[in-house]
């Protein structure tokens, strides 16, 4: 009778085993994907120098969780110009593109309280222009800036979407 004692035991442990790993991995598997959504989901702290009212782009893929990438990008007016200027920062705090944008279709300066900048049609349009993305920007009342130094490349490619019905 010890045998068999000695043997249920053994099975009784290993199957035990064995519904801790079934149950178990899949449970921690699961539970690691939902922390890599909830760590992808946040926005990068802000670096210094970036100010309050600019907003994140993230350059990645959706839903498939990644280190975060994306940069912030913020405009403002300068009326003794006749102009609007926005800056394109990368989350380590360099500046990646600085200039002078234009409304798309005509208009001139764009007032301060109406450069408020859509971040989800932003990231999806950009001109790739040497080395970084430099952003068509979206704005809230659905005026487009595109920038004065591409111009022409900007204004092709918003047309050539425009023919494609995006």
């Amino acid at each position: 009778m010890p045998l068999v004692s000695k043997t249920m035991n053994w099975v009784g442990k290993t199957g035990l085993g064995i519904v801790a790993a079934v149950v178990c991995v899949p449970v921690i598997l699961i539970e690691l994907y939902l922390a890599a959504f909830w760590w992808d989901s946040r926005v990068p702290r802000r670096p210094k120098g970036v100010p309050d009212d600019a907003v994140f782009l993230d350059w990645g893929v959706p839903k498939v969780p990644k280190a975060k990438g994306g940069d912030w990008l913020n405009c403002w007016p300068e009326p003794q110009e006749d102009r609007d200027r926005c800056k394109l920062t990368n989350r380590n705090g360099t500046v990646v593109y600085e200039g002078d944008f234009v409304p798309y279709k005509g208009g001139g300066l764009v007032p301060a309280n109406q450069l408020k900048i859509d971040p989800i049609k932003t990231q999806a349009a950009s001109l790739w222009v040497g080395f970084a993305f430099v952003p068509l920007i979206y704005l809230g009342n659905g005026r487009i800036l595109i920038p004065t130094d591409y111009y022409e490349k900007a204004v092709r490619l918003l047309r050539d979407r425009e023919k494609l019905g995006r």
